[in-house]
């Protein structure tokens, strides 16, 4: 009689969450109940996959391969740029490595995979690796792990089409950042997917396209050969993905928004001043005949004040110096005079049709700026 008070302490946990309605609660423990379950009761598991993050028009790929047997065998592989980590319990100890950086932990292995947090401590944006561990821990109604704690308060839907199978779909906050969306195929309760989400676009994905349980397993696969010069540490270092790149937006002196994702397609001069510059309006009539002549053969043209100077300032400039292009102030969420590291006046820089960096100078090189325009097939004679 013993496993019945755990039990029903666990479905009280799950159906006493805020936030749904007793049916929906209901159907959720039923799933997990189901998924632990398949995870629980196997003795072995081997999983491969696919991690692929989406870094604005680029996209990140990774493989994903994990293999646990009980009690106490674990090996997780996660080979990819500026993500490799080997995790390995091979009985004795459990060593854990950043490929790359080649710094190492290491620390005696558990006893037995459930109830051990394997995975406790090492930093990795792997949610469903994070999660089939969990799982196979048997920690998964456990509300004092902060992963179970947010699994335990998902919202539930599905059955939905998962390529020629259906699966439920989990959906929580997985941290401050991302919402996680994980896929159970209904037929077996297995987990296929997890999908991270950022501002309601998938960021990072893991899918699992292999996924055996209670096959034989080589003792010698849960082995991990230190590579030459590995050190070890106290702890390991965090990964540390490229950031997406600043959506830029530039807000006009006429109360426009201007998103550069929108200008794709199109050569875009951005010429950084401040009103009382003399080499900045030396070269504004110079801007504006590049506007007038090129304007509607895909060349955009701002002028972009990076002082801080009122709207008011800088609507009477313009119009005394003629300017019927673009002028924007450094005043959006998109710090351009930081990012472009502007430190005199004028500045210019030149982005191509496919939104890249081209060109940039300070001072007004007629010369240079006008042989970057030129290339663009914007001739133009040079000053």
């Amino acid at each position: 009689m013993k496993p019945i008070a755990p039990l029903v302490g666990i479905v009280a946990a799950v159906l006493c969450l805020p936030g749904s309605s007793p049916a929906q609660q209901t159907d959720l423990t039923r799933v997990l109940m189901r998924l632990g379950a398949t995870y629980r009761a196997c003795q072995s598991v081997r999983i491969e996959g696919t991690w692929t993050r989406k870094i604005g028009d680029k996209e990140v790929t990774a493989t994903v391969a994990l293999a646990a047997q009980r009690p106490n065998l674990y090996r997780l592989e996660l080979q990819g740029p500026d993500v490799g980590t080997d995790v390995a319990s091979d009985g004795r100890t459990l060593t854990a490595l950043r490929t790359q950086r080649k710094a190492y932990t290491q620390v005696p292995a558990p006893q037995q995979i459930v109830g051990y947090d394997i995975l406790k401590g090492i930093d990795m944006p792997a949610a469903g690796v994070q999660l089939t561990t969990l799982l196979l821990q048997g920690m998964w109604r456990d509300a004092r792990h902060p992963l179970a704690r947010r699994l335990l308060s998902a919202e539930l839907s599905g059955p939905v089409p998962f390529g020629d199978r259906l699966a439920y779909v989990l959906k929580f906050d997985y941290s401050s950042d991302y919402t996680a969306r994980a896929y159970v195929t209904s037929d077996d309760y297995v987990l296929r997917r997890v999908a991270l989400y950022r501002a309601d676009k998938p960021e990072i994905v893991e899918t699992f396209s292999r996924v055996e349980f209670d096959k034989s397993l080589s003792p010698s696969g849960f082995a991990l050969k230190l590579p030459e010069e590995a050190r070890k540490v106290a702890s390991l270092p965090p990964v540390v993905l490229p950031a997406a790149p600043t959506p830029i937006t530039i807000q006009t002196i006429d109360d426009r928004t201007i998103a550069f994702d929108s200008l794709r397609g199109k050569v875009v001069l951005v010429s950084f001043f401040f009103t009382t510059c003399p080499y900045c309006n030396e070269e504004m009539p110079y801007l504006q005949q590049a506007h007038e002549r090129f304007k509607d053969s895909g060349l955009e043209v701002i002028a972009l004040n990076g002082t801080g100077e009122t709207k008011e300032a800088i609507k009477q400039w313009a119009e005394q110096h003629g300017i019927t292009f673009s002028v924007g102030m450094n005043k959006t969420t998109t710090d351009l005079v930081g990012m472009f590291k502007v430190t005199a006046y004028p500045t210019n820089v030149v982005f191509d049709r496919e939104g890249k960096v081209v060109y940039k100078k300070e001072g007004f090189d007629a010369q240079g700026l006008w042989a970057a325009l030129g290339e663009a097939g914007f001739r133009l004679p040079v000053p």
